[in-house]
């Protein structure tokens, strides 16, 4: 056998080693050839994947329960978030959607929570007998929460 023949060999299946035989070579794949190598790949960024987000899993999660209740007096809608989190800098409540009847919603930003597990946002809002307010409430990693309150009629009360 001429050596360009193990040259193409090389090329086309991978790595060849001898066998201590004087006539035998054997042909192996390597994980890291072209076509082993992709499988590769694709394990080590599914590794890397599941080891990077494994931690944040734990601690990602919508908040925990939403209040909401009418001050009349102050004409503002009090908002009760329960979101436990050891790192409120880092996982937090990022945005309260509040929208008034079909109204178009007001968005409020925010970047880090004022408490570890259960706060009060109160936002000036008029509202009449009948009037529907839905509030949705966003974590900055994962999840949300939707709350409704419908302002009884004077008839209902």
């Amino acid at each position: 056998m001429s050596r360009s023949f193990f040259l193409d060999r090389i090329g086309k299946k991978g790595i060849f080693r001898r066998t201590g035989r004087t006539s035998g070579v054997r042909i192996s794949r390597s994980p890291f050839s072209l076509r082993g190598g992709f499988r590769f790949g694709l394990y080590l960024a599914g590794l890397s994947a599941l080891v990077l987000m494994g931690p944040w899993s734990v601690y990602a999660h919508p908040p925990g329960d939403v209040k909401l209740s009418y001050l009349k007096d102050q004409q503002a809608l009090q908002v009760t978030i329960t979101h436990s989190t050891p790192f409120p800098g880092s996982h937090y409540v990022k945005q309260v959607q509040i929208q008034k009847n079909r109204d178009k919603p007001e968005i409020y930003e925010y970047k880090s929570q004022p408490d570890k597990s259960r706060f009060v946002y109160v936002y000036k809002m008029t509202l009449a007998d009948g009037d529907r307010v839905d509030v949705k409430v966003f974590c900055n990693i994962y999840g949300t929460r939707t709350v409704s309150i419908v302002m009884p009629s004077p008839s209902a009360r």
